[in-house]
């Protein structure tokens, strides 16, 4: 049987041993059976027994597919190394014990779920009852919405002014469902984040300096960054549009992307200046001209069809 040929960067994620690895690939591009591979040799060459090792994986349906390829690895070594075959017969039998899974509880793919297994084992330790159960994502919603009520009543209760200020400026006159949101979409990012607590705090530390420091901070070098990208992305549509002026020809559609063409100019220079105050300056004086008819009028070579389609590929 033809033997699997690995490229470089595969060999070495199959054979480097004692030192973390991390591999990145894009989809398809044999991650599975790199892994595979390793583990096939982490019991042939280095005598690891599958039931000592921790394989986790993102989804149920990986993790039920990483056992069945693994299985046929170790099979098929049998098959075509007979003097092996009583050590890697025994690891066929510890292979339903092995931790091979996902964090999340499965029934479906029958798979052990590596977390809760470890809760369970020494729930003692850290205190907690052993007949506790995981909380499923509708269970999940209903407490959030219990404890965005109860935060809520706690503060109008308390009726403070800067909990009033902070509804004035991230929610509705008529309701609190922006701040809801807002605090629903925060959640949401820290929950990513290695550390998530201390980076809030860092973060509402940052918003809470004086001007000079502030200006100096992520915050604002990230707003600028994206008023930049998003400054030169409409400058570009604009810069567009008067070209598509002077393909067309007309008089009236080439007056009013002559005032798109100045206000790109303006736009672009100003977010490669970086200045944060100038930004905001000419954006709070950007005023699109109006789109009158008299600009879009047909003419002996522009039908009032084309004018019409000339007019709905010049909105901005």
């Amino acid at each position: 049987m033809t033997e699997m040929k690995w490229t470089a960067e595969q060999a070495k994620a199959i054979e480097l041993r004692n030192k973390n690895i991390l591999v990145a690939a894009a989809a398809g591009s044999g991650k599975t059976a790199v892994l595979v591979e390793r583990i096939k040799r982490l019991i042939l060459e280095d005598g690891c027994s599958i039931d000592k090792m921790l394989i986790v994986t993102f989804t149920n349906a990986a993790a039920s597919e990483m056992k069945e390829k693994i299985e046929t690895a170790i099979q098929k070594e049998i098959a075509e190394n007979p003097g092996a075959g009583t050590a890697l017969k025994r690891q066929l039998d510890l292979l339903p014990l092995a931790n091979i899974s996902t964090f999340h509880a499965c029934k479906k793919y029958r798979l052990r779920f590596f977390a809760l297994e470890v809760i369970r084992r020494y729930f003692y330790i850290i205190d907690i009852e052993p007949n506790f159960k995981i909380c499923d994502n509708v269970q999940q919603e209903l407490l959030k919405e219990q404890a965005m009520d109860e935060l809520l009543k706690r503060y109008f209760e308390v009726a403070s002014p800067e909990f009033f200020g902070f509804l004035d400026k991230y929610s509705g006159d008529r309701n609190e469902n922006r701040f809801r949101q807002t605090v629903r979409k925060t959640f949401e990012v820290i929950q990513s984040l290695p550390e998530p607590f201390p980076w809030l705090a860092e973060a509402v530390n940052e918003l809470g300096a004086d001007f000079e420091s502030f200006s100096q901070g992520k915050v604002v070098s990230y707003i600028l960054s994206d008023a930049k990208r998003r400054l030169a992305e409409g400058a570009e549509s604009l810069v567009q549009a008067y070209k598509e002026a002077e393909a067309c020809g007309h008089e009236g559609v080439l007056e009013i992307t002559a005032v798109y063409r100045l206000l790109a100019e303006d736009l672009c220079e100003t977010a490669e200046s970086g200045d944060f105050e100038a930004i905001r300056k000419v954006l709070s004086e950007v005023k699109m001209p109006s789109l009158l008819k008299k600009y879009f009028k047909p003419d002996e070579l522009h039908t009032q069809a084309e004018m019409d389609e000339r007019k709905e590929r010049l909105v901005l």
